[in-house]
């Protein structure tokens, strides 16, 4: 099969946009459960639904339940049960009933996780995954059902390609204002991503001029929408998958992420596990916050995806009026190359940009060097103040523009140059109190920017603090700045007082690299309808590439250091992960490797790559024989790790038939201290 340039992994992955946190009920007296009741009891035939049936059940309470706004869910696939608002007295009546299995109360909530980027894939109109898979014709992402007519959601929005939306809000409090367009312009990201048509001309704002396309682009598209303003309940979640299972489904992409639940409390890890069951495809974000084993969605059923940089930058440039001209980072959206002599204003001191300290005499009109800039002062406290000063702009000198700048930022025009570049411009306005921008020149894009990728500063490392000994994420994908479908009823950002409209805006985060992965696996399983889910996630798993444009192993965005990752065994998993917690320094590994090649015979040799002193890895056997299509060979690999080695040690282990074809798994050895840290 063709290789994608999909990228494993191999770092620790850190957390999420999700926080565990109270959600307020409209009936103070009530609580949200979901009650979970034995799959072995069948339904009374006089019931059509299992629907009419729980309903039944709460209304022979002693306290009967007959508020339709307190019944949310009934499930038939991701479990047998139903979700409800109940008192504590019919709870205790409902525990003491001889079907009931378990109860888990809903006091968390999760939240959503919200051109180029096929092209840097290397998926490609005249070989390869393309046109192997005719683009995934045929393939649902979502589900194939009514498309509901809700929050200001009509049912001629679908089409041949979005071929169904459903809304799951029952239980969130804002259900019944008019704010539903939202949630479909999430959706709308999201699946642009993984399913876009071809669509000519587009770009945002006059950057990234082009065709715009999804991974999939002949797939069809369904959406779920759950609420992406509060905190969402895992009785929509597990509603939504429910009924993705109930109508037929090939993949599912979920930017959803619960912290800190176990797997059998996390909505997305059961719902998951049923649809793996069924032969579903399910890809999921890893989640957004730098923080340690803090990884969403790591169950070994769900192919969890990091976030990663591409090979493109937008760009502007700035002549100053000693005619130094010198290359920065904006997004800001308008040309305005005629503009010229803008006075240069700089105040040295750790206060010289701070919000508090600045006055309309000193900055009306003017550009204003800014040396200690902040994210929080820039969108919250800079940005507002220079609007309402009648300032210019502002130039920011920061080496992490990225962390620093975001497009609703830019509503006056920002450039972000380098330290080097700051210091000559810094110096040059202090030598020269008549300092001048000449020129400001806006919407450039550049294309082959080195190194890419690289893991998304913001994107999540892991480990899973339930499994650590499953690799996880288990790849990276492009999610940063990507080039996405946006709602033309929502404002982008502003611009001074108006509001600018998009069809196309520009999103970071995991929530844009799952719908990569999940558009990857509608091909495959286009071209490959036979292959489990499992077998879809190792394909691309053990023919990403772990380097980058440069040739060199993946690094942190921002930082030049190489990118590391910190008992499962015997789990036919695609990578291999030592975890030490004592003296023992061995483990083995079992791993299976299908055919899924030509019909013929092939033979592949293994070799062990960029292995680290004090690693030592003996594979047996060393030669794998195939002789025909999908059979299936067995080999065993012996780690140990030297005592007073790094904590961390990692390779590559890969299997070559010498004929280009090559299948790579990362291995990795953790040594926890005596803490488990």
């Amino acid at each position: 099969m063709a290789s994608i340039t999909l990228y494993v992994l191999l770092i620790n992955f850190l957390s999420i946009l999700c926080c565990a946190t109270a959600h307020t009920e409209p009936h103070p007296q009530h609580k949200t459960y979901i009650v979970q009741l034995d799959s072995d009891l069948q339904k009374p035939s006089p019931f059509p639904t299992h629907e009419l049936w729980h309903l039944s059940l709460l209304q022979s309470l002693a306290d009967p339940i007959t508020d339709q706004e307190l019944f949310l869910y009934s499930y038939t696939h991701v479990l047998h049960g139903f979700s409800c608002r109940l008192t504590e007295a019919q709870l205790s009546e409902i525990e003491t009933w001889p079907a009931h299995v378990a109860t888990y109360p809903v006091t968390y909530g999760g939240k959503l996780l919200t051109t180029h980027t096929t092209d840097f894939l290397g998926l490609r109109h005249d070989s390869g995954l393309w046109p192997n898979s005719s683009y995934g014709e045929g393939v649902i992402i979502g589900w194939k059902g009514q498309c509901e007519e809700k929050y200001d959601f009509n049912s001629s929005y679908c089409n041949r390609k979005l071929i169904g939306s459903r809304f799951f809000l029952k239980g969130s409090d804002s259900s019944h204002n008019s704010g539903g367009i939202l949630k479909v312009s999430h959706g709308s990201h999201v699946s642009s991503t993984a399913a876009g048509n071809f669509v000519l001309g587009v770009s945002y704002a006059g950057y990234a001029k082009g065709t715009a396309r999804g991974v999939a682009p002949r797939a069809h598209i369904a959406m779920y929408q759950v609420d992406p303003d509060s905190d969402v309940l895992p009785a929509e979640v597990l509603a939504a998958i429910d009924k993705a299972i109930a109508d037929g489904v090939d993949i599912i992409s979920l930017s959803i992420g619960f912290e800190g639940l176990s797997y059998d409390q996390d909505p997305v890890a059961i719902g998951a596990l049923s649809a793996a069951e069924k032969g579903i495809f399910v890809a999921a974000a890893a989640g957004n916050k730098p923080a340690a084993s803090h990884l969403l969605n790591g169950p070994p059923w769900i192919t969890t995806v990091g976030a990663g940089t591409i090979d493109r930058s937008f760009t502007a440039s700035m002549t100053l009026s000693n005619g130094v001209e010198m290359k920065g980072y904006s997004y800001f959206p308008l040309d305005i190359s005629t503009v010229v002599d803008v006075p240069l204003y700089y105040r040295k001191g750790k206060s010289g940009c701070e919000a508090s300290s600045l006055n309309r005499s000193q900055v009306a009109g003017k550009m204003i060097l800014c040396d200690n800039s902040i994210k929080e002062e820039i969108s919250l406290e800079l940005v507002p103040a220079l609007n309402r000063l009648g300032a210019f702009g502002a130039v920011l000198i920061t080496d992490r523009p990225a962390d620093l700048l975001e497009p609703e930022d830019c509503s006056i025009p920002l450039i972000a140059i380098s330290q080097s570049s700051g210091d000559s411009v810094r110096k040059f306005v202090i030598d020269n109190p008549g300092a001048k921008v000449q020129n400001l020149r806006f919407q450039s894009t550049d294309i082959g920017v080195k190194p890419a990728p690289q893991v998304a500063s913001f994107s999540c490392r892991g480990p899973d603090q339930f499994h650590p000994g499953i690799l996880k994420p288990d790849i990276l994908a492009p999610g940063f700045e990507i080039l996405a479908a946006f709602s033309r009823k929502l404002p982008y950002m502003s611009l001074g007082r108006y509001s600018l409209m998009t069809n196309y805006g520009i999103l970071s985060g995991t929530s844009m690299a799952a719908p990569h992965i999940a558009g990857v696996a509608a091909l495959l399983k286009s071209a490959h309808p036979e292959w489990s889910p499992a077998a879809i996630r190792s394909a691309m798993m053990t023919t990403a590439y772990a380097v980058d444009n440069t040739g060199q192993s993946l690094t942190e965005q921002f930082t030049a250091i190489p990118i590391r990752k910190i008992e499962v065994e015997e789990l036919n998993y695609p990578s291999l992960t030592a975890v030490f917690k004592s003296k023992s320094r061995a483990v083995e590994f079992s791993r299976t490797l299908t055919n899924v090649g030509g019909d013929g015979r092939s033979v592949y040799r293994v070799s062990v790559e960029n292995a680290p002193p004090g690693m030592r890895i003996e594979v047996v056997p060393e030669t794998l024989v195939f002789r025909h299509r999908n059979e299936t060979n067995k080999f065993h690999v012996h780690l140990e790790v030297e005592e007073g080695s790094p904590a961390v040690l990692y390779c590559f282990l890969r299997w070559s038939d010498g004929d280009g074809h090559v299948v790579s798994s990362p291995i990795v050895a953790l040594t926890l201290d005596d803490h488990g840290q």
